[in-house]
């Protein structure tokens, strides 16, 4: 397709330059579909993990006089870091 920018598209240019369009579109959707499986996938991960290591003996025990919620979260947090950067990586 060899028009100038002022040339008006003959019908066959634009047949053509629409079945470009909708083959970029499909591809696009297909990339679109791809990222979320690998998104969603990503999040299972590290909510299992996340699971995993708050319920672990070695997490430390919330208590009136012991850990707060807030430091057993922070361990919680170091032990999916490299879940967590994976997952916000995707981004």
């Amino acid at each position: 397709m060899t028009t100038g920018a002022y040339e008006p598209l003959t019908p066959i240019d634009v047949e053509r330059r629409q079945r470009q369009l909708l083959n970029e579109l499909t591809r696009a959707g297909v990339a679109l579909i791809q990222a979320c499986n690998l998104e969603v996938d990503a999040k299972h991960e590290l909510d299992r993990a996340t699971r995993k290591a708050m319920l672990s003996g070695k997490a430390p025990r919330v208590a009136r006089d012991g850990f707060t919620a807030a430091e057993r979260d922070a361990w919680v947090g170091e032990q999916v870091a490299d879940l967590q950067f994976d997952y916000t990586g995707l981004f």
